[in-house]
């Protein structure tokens, strides 16, 4: 079943940071689309199971990025 989900970060840093974030993101399994929106601290993730909101978060945190939300 397909998902999509909002979370809230601190604004990264750069473009640079805001693309590493969204390339890793996608190459995980499930994770079919990471986009940020307009604003540089929300992260837009459509994903479909095995992959959850957890685990999304857990990684955006293991990037080194504070998950707000």
């Amino acid at each position: 079943m397909k998902q999509t989900k909002t979370i809230y970060l601190e604004p990264v840093k750069d473009q640079t940071e805001g693309e590493h974030i969204e390339t890793t993101l996608t190459h995980l399994i499930g994770a079919d689309r990471v986009a940020f929106n307009d604003n540089p601290d929300e992260i837009e993730i459509e994903f479909d199971t095995p992959m959850n909101l957890n685990t999304l978060e857990k990684a955006v945190y293991d990037l080194g990025c504070t998950v707000l939300y």
